[in-house]
């Protein structure tokens, strides 16, 4: 079963963008190649949230990278230039992880995306303001669903597998999720479509951090009632009491929440 810790580390690998000749090799082998050539984006070992995997013997280390989301896709538009064709950051961006001992499959989802400027990118903040509105479903809810789909496809080595077999399989094989602030309700928001609930459960703690509540969201998605208590054995979520999204109505998230009292980096009550 994961650690607390290591769900720690692994929302903050979310952040990293890894190279595509990535997927399929461990962390170990990442992080080795990473200590030489320094060539991926936001993957400082020196950072409290990443410090924990300098550690050779650190468990997580022999984690398999299955997948990441693409980093960015093309988009068609029309200007006073006519049409054309331009590469787009995605706003959407989660890793697929596996435990090669228990098989455990772990999905990682970023939060909000910034530009070099410190601008959250677009879809991210108004997914943002959607969660702590209530008003509309998640504009990355589709995102989920297809990761998860080609995830699984990867892992059956099954192409053409639906978007339900594909919840059902990660249901039926241990799978968890976490993720910080934004990627915390996505990480929710996964638990609920794959339909984990205490009679049907059969993986360790989705853990998240910071996370804004989720359950209006859903109960407009698919206009039903939602009991965040039917999640209170295997969904965990701490939050930083000085954390404004975090401590937005948390009574709306999925499972228990724990306040650290800690005001400055949240990471040094566990590392």
């Amino acid at each position: 079963m994961v650690k607390t810790i290591e769900y720690l580390s692994l929302s903050a690998l979310a952040y990293v963008d890894f190279k595509e000749s990535d997927a399929g090799l461990t962390m170990d082998e990442i992080i080795r190649d990473e200590q030489k050539k320094k060539s991926r984006k936001d993957f400082n070992l020196d950072s409290p949230e990443l410090s924990a995997l300098q550690d050779p013997s650190n468990p997580l280390r022999s984690f398999v990278l299955l997948s990441q989301s693409p980093l960015t896709y093309t988009r068609t538009v029309k200007d006073r230039n006519g049409v054309r064709t331009i590469t787009v950051e995605n706003e959407f961006s989660c890793i697929a992880l596996q435990n090669p001992e228990t098989k455990e499959i772990i999905f990682a989802f970023r939060g909000t995306d910034t530009t070099d400027n410190g601008i959250p990118v677009w879809n991210d903040a108004a997914t943002d303001a959607i969660i702590g509105l209530t008003v509309l479903p998640p504009l990355q809810a589709q995102n989920v669903l297809d990761f998860a789909q080609s995830t699984v496809a990867k892992l059956t080595n099954n192409k053409d597998i639906s978007i339900n077999r594909s919840l059902q399989y990660l249901k039926n094989n241990n799978a968890t999720a976490t993720g910080h602030s934004l990627g915390g309700a996505i990480a929710q928001y996964l638990v609920h479509i794959k339909g984990d609930m205490p009679s049907c459960r059969n993986s360790s703690n989705t853990t998240t951090f910071n996370t804004p509540g989720i359950r209006g969201v859903i109960e407009d998605m698919y206009k039903t009632s939602v009991n965040p208590r039917d999640y209170d054995s295997h969904v965990i979520d701490y939050t930083n009491e000085s954390d404004v999204i975090g401590n937005w109505r948390n009574d709306k998230q999925l499972g228990k929440t724990f306040h650290v009292r800690l005001k400055k980096n949240f990471y040094r009550a566990y590392v």
